[in-house]
């Protein structure tokens, strides 16, 4: 009896994958990401700071620039600290459709402490 070996299968998980939009593009039209996505269905959290809850959220495709989350739990802030396992990341919503939102990753900006907000020193 032959096994499977499971590593393959986590790395389906995180596979590159073409985006179906860029078939809605205009001619010419140019796809203007900086960099590729991967598919991942990770469950995550946005934290908005302050005395405000961390919000539950699904990351649905990441790469290192920004990512895709679908926030069928809450509105999330223009600004939060997305937290993907343990990586955080200063986040700045780009665009918003229903439960979905478009983040880019704020680079030269640390997240705040836990409880902080975004932009306070200590």
């Amino acid at each position: 009896m032959r096994t499977l070996d499971p590593v393959p299968a986590r790395a389906a998980m995180y596979a590159p994958f073409t985006d179906r939009s860029a078939r809605n593009q205009a001619p010419g039209a140019e796809d203007r990401r900086a960099a590729p996505r991967l598919k991942s269905f990770s469950d995550v959290w946005a934290d908005p700071g302050g005395m405000e809850p961390a919000i539950p959220c699904r990351v649905i495709d990441i790469s290192t620039t920004g990512a895709k989350i679908d926030s069928p739990h809450g509105t999330l802030p223009d600004q939060f600290v997305l937290t993907v396992g343990h990586a955080r990341h200063v986040a700045q919503v780009v665009w918003r459709r229903q439960t979905m939102v478009g983040v880019e990753f704020q680079k030269g900006v640390r997240p705040p402490r836990s409880g902080g907000k975004i932009g306070d020193r200590r």
